[in-house]
């Protein structure tokens, strides 16, 4: 239920996520307010999930979701009635907010149910049905907006989240209210303390950075480039549906392989694709980019949210606050790659912004594998045997 709900509501997301640049720069946003504008969403997250997770370690997780996914649609219209681009600033924010209430905390219900050895499966299984949502809505959603208007977009976005929310109330359970006889040993800031679970922070933190940029600015390049927005709608579309069709079984060898080294070649991979990105000129350069953020998202996500699944259950931290906070480094990374390095953008168009990602990422690799290594992460959980 709650993989269909998410995949659903992300599917009216993805409906709008190619054409924001290009609807922002039509109400005459540049580099910098584009930039601002990807990022507003990521500040509220990052303002409002340690929040929300730790309200739903205590009060269950059914309510935050539904009221999220309220929100998510009345947001939609206030994206028709937009008619300066610093407006979109504010839209945005308001739709994080919601955000925070619907992705972290779903994830938080999953890993309760969840045994450790087999987290790398059922995330990958979970996140499966959400980037499939993700990636058919740019494709759909460059369509609609080829033949009616960019407007008919947030309409269906709307749409979306409301029929989300009627899955959610209806089928969904409640999970996570026997906590309000059980409190959490330690709060969400402070499990930044352990070295472990810090490691896998900063290294999300740099990689979410570089999801900001390519999320960004990749349909900037290809609009640049002279493609339609049909087109860059199947660009995006393709990059998440890679990663959607890869995810369960890059779940399964999670759970069988060595977590730290998948995080760690998933990551490297991001980077190599965003330095890629750069050279971009054709077409098929284009493509070639979006299938290989697409692979490298597979290996590293799944590995890498198994890691934390297991350090939280081991920390008794309380799963809304640890989704919480491993949330929350996706939303900073999202928030300040695309504001900070867009002014690269504006300096060397597109090849700056992308460069200077992939260089925030080759820190975070590097600071993830010595500090795992010094301390010895689990890396594999082995699997009992019945």
């Amino acid at each position: 239920v709650l993989a269909v709900a998410v995949a659903v509501s992300n599917l009216g997301v993805g409906f709008i996520s190619p054409l924001l640049p290009i609807y922002a720069k039509m109400l005459g946003a540049g580099g910098f307010l584009i930039g601002l504008i990807f990022s507003s969403f990521s500040i509220a997250r990052v303002l409002f999930m340690p929040l929300a997770g730790a309200a739903s370690d205590r009060y269950g997780r059914k309510t935050f979701i539904m009221v999220g996914l309220f929100f998510y649609a009345v947001c939609s219209a206030g994206y028709i009635f937009a008619t300066q681009a610093w407006s979109l600033v504010g839209i945005r924010f308001f739709q994080g907010m919601a955000s925070a209430l619907i992705f972290p905390i779903a994830m938080a219900a999953i890993a309760d149910l969840t045994p450790p050895d087999k987290a790398g499966t059922v995330v990958g299984s979970f996140h499966a049905p959400i980037y499939i949502g993700l990636g058919f809505g740019p494709l759909l959603g460059g369509v609609v907006a080829e033949w009616i208007s960019i407007e008919a977009n947030f309409i269906v976005m709307g749409l979306m989240s409301l029929a989300a929310l009627i899955v959610v109330a209806a089928l969904m359970p409640r999970i996570g209210e026997r906590r309000k006889r059980s409190p959490v040993r330690i709060g969400s800031w402070a499990m930044l303390a352990d070295g472990t679970f810090r490691s896998i922070f900063i290294l999300r933190f740099a990689q979410s950075v570089g999801l900001g940029v390519m999320t960004a600015f990749l349909p900037l390049l290809g609009h640049l480039m002279g493609l339609s927005i049909a087109t860059l709608g199947l660009g995006v579309a393709i990059k998440i549906l890679t990663a959607a069709f890869l995810m369960r079984p890059m779940g399964k060898l999670a759970d069988r392989r060595n977590r730290v080294f998948l995080s760690a070649a998933g990551s490297t991979m991001c980077m190599a694709t965003l330095f890629a990105s750069a050279l971009v000129t054709e077409v098929i350069g284009f493509f070639t980019v979006c299938v290989l953020w697409g692979v490298a998202s597979a290996v590293s996500v799944p590995a890498l949210t198994a890691l934390v699944i297991a350090r939280g259950k081991t920390l008794e931290a309380g799963m809304g606050r640890a989704m919480g906070l491993f949330n929350l480094a996706l939303s900073a990374g999202i928030a300040i790659g695309p504001i900070t390095l867009g002014g690269f953008y504006d300096l060397m168009k597109p090849e700056g912004a992308f460069l200077a990602a992939g260089g925030v990422m080759m820190i975070g690799i590097t600071f993830f594998l010595v500090s795992t290594r010094r301390r010895n992460a689990p890396a594999v959980v082995t699997p009992e045997v019945p």
